[in-house]
């Protein structure tokens, strides 16, 4: 039996169209850890103002893995297995989640242009500050130069 159809059984279930689980942090992690050993390949990883979701196919198999974030916050799987970054960003650009020990703290959808904070979040906010969007600029000789002719 492979550590998703363990997970899936360990968990709590939940109806949601796929075989589901409502797990604790330390399910979420070694989730995240068997992503980053190859163990499995991730799908999907998407937020609601509550909760975190983790879309896992293995063996043929598709489990979804539900973390409650009740403080707002969840471990990053961004930090083990890099693909998962850009949702995360995503994730805390819309709900406001933060994934906790991420790699990349920019933001990824919100270049600070909604006028809202967090607009699909319990917590949506007016944006207070006018944060200008961290751009990792290019060093050294002229770096996009192509030849032509």
């Amino acid at each position: 039996m492979g550590w998703l159809q363990q997970t899936l059984q360990q968990g709590r279930p939940a109806n949601a169209g796929q075989p589901r689980a409502i797990v604790d942090a330390a399910a979420w992690v070694r989730g995240g850890e068997q992503l980053a050993s190859g163990a499995g390949t991730l799908l999907g990883l998407w937020g609601e103002a509550d909760r975190v979701h983790l879309a896992v196919l293995q063996d043929g198999q598709v489990g979804i893995l539900t973390l409650a974030c009740p403080s707002g916050r969840f471990p990053s799987i961004g930090s083990k297995h890099p693909p998962a970054m850009r949702l995360e960003r995503a994730i805390r650009d819309l709900y406001g989640l933060e994934p906790e020990a991420a790699p990349d703290r920019r933001s990824w959808l919100d270049h600070g242009r909604w006028g809202v904070r967090y607009p699909l979040g319990s917590n949506a906010a007016t944006r207070v500050s006018d944060d200008a969007y961290a751009f990792h600029a290019a060093e050294g000789p002229p770096m996009h130069q192509i030849p032509v002719g």
